[in-house]
């Protein structure tokens, strides 16, 4: 049996559901997060978590969403895992910028969307590659344009570039890093 994300999810895209699933069995598109039936292992964690209780047991799916297990399915196979995204700590960017936008969190730097002018000097001043203008957003990491304005809101704004982290380099391309941000 798998669980399955439901009609309540499209245009919600909250994340507590993905930040307690041990297998990484979630898949991001547009506007939606969809369960990969194949790899999910009915643990159920992801249901309780869900505040849009938009989750359920394959058995329990209610009616009129049936289409939706087809679509998990078919979905997950052409849409990037959310958790390919994830953990930096590099401050390169945030020297540059001349209205101190970035906000930090423990393991993550953010942009507030309000605060940015757009003038894309903080782009090619990361050594990750991390940052897109919003109309160059790599499909599957369009959930990080809310993300950013949500946690720019409530950490603190940084604004004089730091010692990298000591294990920068160890990071750096590493997939799956979404499961690590802390909030």
């Amino acid at each position: 049996m798998t669980f399955v994300v439901g009609e309540n999810c499209i245009k919600c895209k909250y994340t507590d559901c993905v930040e307690v699933c041990p297998v990484d069995c979630f898949y991001v598109g547009p506007n939606f997060i969809v369960i990969h039936p194949d790899e999910c292992i009915d643990c159920a964690l992801c249901e309780p978590e869900c505040p849009a209780e938009a989750i359920f047991a394959e058995d329990e799916i209610p009616e009129g969403q049936e289409l939706f297990l087809e679509l998990n399915a078919e979905l997950a196979e052409v849409w990037p895992n959310i958790t390919e995204q994830g953990e930096c700590k590099y401050t390169d960017c945030v020297e540059v910028c001349p209205v101190d936008c970035f906000y930090v969190g423990p393991n993550f730097i953010v942009i507030h969307p309000d605060e940015c002018i757009d003038c894309a000097l903080c782009e090619p001043e990361c050594p990750a590659e991390a940052i897109f203008a919003e109309d160059e957003i790599p499909e599957g990491q369009e959930l990080f344009l809310e993300l950013n304005a949500e946690l720019a809101e409530v950490w603190p704004n940084i604004t004089e570039q730091g010692e990298h982290p000591q294990d920068a380099e160890e990071w750096d391309g590493v997939k799956n890093k979404l499961q690590y941000l802390e909030r």
